[in-house]
């Protein structure tokens, strides 16, 4: 079975990412952690496609043409895709409806959880062997990682994204749909002031965060 990983990213340009964290960090260390997140998923995914060689590695990114995605030197392995217009749910729903012309299965993940290992991507992918859907869901309401193995607008459509109803949200469409669902253990995106705590330690002095 072939699977096809998507990272949804932002170009980290001060004052437009991580904007919960600016009051803590100010807008130019929100948006050095925003890349620094950036780089450890592309390093984590990269490593990931090597183990797993059928795999096809997708980044979906805004302003696709924006000079930062011209200087970021991406593995040639992972292709860079513009995740186009419209709310998450709908640049979610036409990356995923896209990768399954070519795969059999869709893994969407973004980059606010650090914890988030490659083994983990790989026990979810296991899961959709016998499930519709799998998820990660995030502790603040979310969820950190979604797979498919077809093409599941519902999941995508209605959803109040950015609150903390939209794993509840999820949930509710899957079942009201007779879709099977899987879920692995829940993890902290860093995305407020008290979420820093799940920082790696090496990534806090890059931030003026010593302890």
């Amino acid at each position: 079975m072939t699977t096809s990983l998507i990272v949804f990213a932002k170009v980290p340009r001060p004052g437009s990412v991580k904007t919960r964290l600016i009051p803590s960090l100010g807008p130019d260390k929100a948006a050095r952690l925003a890349e620094i997140m950036l780089s450890h998923t592309l390093d984590r995914v990269s490593d990931l496609q090597n183990e797993c060689a059928d795999w096809r590695v997708i980044l979906a990114v805004s302003e696709v043409n924006h000079p930062f995605w011209q200087r970021l030197q991406l593995p040639c392995a992972i292709r860079l895709i513009d995740q186009g217009a419209g709310d998450l749910g709908e640049r979610m729903m036409r990356a995923a409806e896209r990768e399954l012309t070519f795969s059999e299965r869709v893994i969407l993940v973004g980059t606010d959880c650090p914890a988030l290992t490659g083994g983990m991507i790989v026990s979810a992918d296991a899961e959709l062997g016998g499930h519709d859907v799998v998820i990660v869901p995030a502790t603040d309401g979310g969820y950190v990682l979604i797979g498919l193995n077809g093409h599941y607008p519902v999941l995508f459509e209605g959803i109040a994204w950015g609150g903390m109803q939209v794993l509840t949200g999820t949930r509710s469409r899957a079942r009201a749909h007779r879709l099977s669902v899987a879920e692995l253990p829940a993890l902290p995106d860093v995305d407020e002031e008290a979420d820093l705590v799940h920082l790696p330690a090496d990534w806090r002095p890059q931030l003026g965060l010593e302890d």
